[in-house]
């Protein structure tokens, strides 16, 4: 089980709850933790320090983490503020922030988070942990190296985790486990199997480890996941014991939405003794949203001088001009690359079906000015 939250926290968007448009539209949100409402960008809340408010965590119905969160203009974190290990009388042990930056390594975006610590004995904040995720085109953090700080500007590396193969849709299948060894090699230590249903959600997920004389990959534990038509999860764990006999655990993500398809809290309940479900840990998201961050229901995009559509799109985007009789269309992504380029007449379907899912940007230059739209692709 261990291992499994390990994932979550190294992977998030594994297990992560689905992009719900209307109750009936389920997508993988292929997007880190803090980033449930990349797709509205623009968001403002109360605060602590003056951050958005972004998400409170229960364990045992007590109070763990607060935690606000600034995000950059395209949605993703900058700064993340706020408390942790509250004691069981309510107050907070210490303050904790991160710091978000990025970079672009090829086709990757890097995100370098650091992480700070303030103890209350001496009020000064100490770095203690940084962790530097390699994120590909569909949103999917394929390798975290993960560092803790020794002082004087010395960090050590505490574990590698990379995704090693992938589907034809570039969704990791298998993810190892590394840490430092002798020499400053890597050793693996655990391996993960992921396998998704037809709707490109988690279906299931097998853990190895290393056992015996020959350093052999033995499976200790194994995840079977599945949904009800609000996309709540069930997912029963079997865990193996000493003996090789599988005992199972079952629990129930209950995952709640916003009437924009965006993550408003997430409930972990667990069979007790006595078969009934009790809550073992609960996130709180309490997002304020701009009307003007949120694509019209109809799809339809009116500039000055065109008019595009559908938006979200899957297959294409229909660019339509007002008045004059041709156009040049540019085609961008959130890091400025240009994905497609053409001349248009009156009207043109521009495919994306080849594009991964994400916001992208559509500019339209014409006789009559420039428009730009923001574009979803599905």
């Amino acid at each position: 089980m261990k291992k499994f939250l390990f994932l979550l926290s190294m992977f998030p968007c594994v297990l992560s709850a689905q992009i719900s448009k209307g109750g009936t539209d389920k997508r993988p949100a292929l997007r880190l933790s803090s980033l449930q409402v990349k797709n509205d960008v623009v968001l403002r809340a109360e605060s602590i320090d003056g951050l958005p408010d972004s998400t409170y965590t229960y364990y045992e119905a007590k109070l763990h983490k607060a935690v606000s969160i600034k995000y950059s203009e395209d949605g993703w974190p900058v700064l993340e503020k706020g408390y942790t290990d509250f004691d069981y009388e309510g107050f907070p042990n210490d303050d904790v922030k991160t710091e978000y930056t990025y970079t672009r390594e090829g086709d990757l975006l890097v995100q370098e988070a650091t992480s700070f610590l303030i103890p209350y004995d001496d009020g000064v904040w100490h770095e203690y942990v940084r962790r530097i995720n390699y994120i590909n085109a569909n949103n999917w953090p394929v390798k975290t190296y993960l560092y803790y700080y020794l002082g004087d500007g010395n960090w050590e590396l505490n574990e590698v985790f990379a995704s090693v193969e992938y589907n034809e849709k570039g969704n990791p299948t298998v993810a190892i486990d590394s840490i430092p060894s002798t020499g400053g090699r890597l050793k693996a230590i655990t391996r993960f199997e992921i396998s998704y249903d037809s709707q490109d959600r988690i279906a299931g997920l097998n853990t190895f480890i290393i056992r015996g004389e020959a350093d052999e990959w033995k499976q200790n534990e194994r995840i079977t996941v599945t949904y009800d038509d609000n996309g709540n999860r069930l997912d029963t764990h079997f865990i193996q014991d000493e003996n090789g006999e599988w005992t199972t655990v079952d629990y129930f993500i209950e995952t709640l939405y916003d009437e924009h398809g965006n993550i408003i809290s997430e409930t972990e309940k667990t069979l007790d003794e006595y078969g009934e479900y009790r809550i073992v840990w609960s996130d709180t998201y309490r997002h304020v949203y701009l009307p003007a961050a949120i694509v019209p229901i109809s799809g339809i995009q009116s500039g000055r001088s065109s008019i595009i559509y559908p938006s979200p799109a899957d297959s294409y985007v229909t660019v339509s001009l007002r008045e004059a009789d041709g156009a040049f269309v540019t085609l961008t992504d959130l890091s400025g690359k240009v994905v497609v380029r053409q001349a248009v007449g009156q009207q043109a379907n521009i495919p994306v079906n080849s594009l991964p899912r994400g916001i992208y940007l559509l500019t339209v230059k014409s006789a009559n000015g420039t428009d730009v739209h923001k574009l979803i692709v599905k």
